[in-house]
């Protein structure tokens, strides 16, 4: 009996020791300020790089790229539906510098994008196919980034792979 007293005074003494354990902070009734995440931005813009080969005054060569891109949906952006982009680059195209824009339309949800690739170097304004793909959920490396295959047709035909990533979102 004496064994059984001394294990509910123990068992007293720890319960009534404890204090209120903190958990989350309770916000006045009145609340705090709440912030709508709203709609997704009307300009994204995108950074990437690539690598392929091209054709230029009939010899095949190899071609680097750095590139800065805009883009904006011509309807609500929840959709997804298409909108233009317009994007700067340059690098090297064999051991010349390479430099242009490229304006297209693209759509998010297919993937494909068409336009045109004004390349200033060689003062040429050419036809451009790309296709982005994201290769997993949430991009390459979780930050959106995508795969990206651009196709420039025609005699001085380029062919280039590269990855793209969103920049300057919130």
């Amino acid at each position: 009996m004496r064994t059984w007293s001394w294990g509910i005074g123990v068992a007293g003494l720890c319960l009534s020791a404890g204090e209120v354990a903190d958990g989350q902070e309770r916000r006045p009734a009145d609340g705090g300020q709440t912030t709508s995440l709203g709609q997704p931005g009307q300009w994204h813009w995108t950074l990437g790089g690539s690598t392929g080969l091209g054709r230029r005054d009939g010899d095949f060569s190899g071609l680097a790229e750095g590139r800065a891109g805009v883009y904006r949906e011509l309807l609500n952006p929840v959709l997804g539906l298409g909108g233009f982009q317009l994007e700067g680059y340059g690098g090297a195209f064999d051991t010349k510098v390479n430099a242009g824009l490229r304006l297209r339309f693209m759509s998010p949800i297919t993937g494909i994008a068409f336009g045109a690739d004004y390349n200033a170097t060689a003062a040429t304004v050419r036809p451009i196919l790309t296709y982005v793909h994201p290769i997993r959920r949430g991009g390459i490396s979780g930050n959106g980034s995508v795969v990206r295959l651009d196709l420039v047709p025609g005699p001085d035909r380029t062919l280039m792979i590269g990855v793209e990533k969103p920049a300057f979102r919130r």
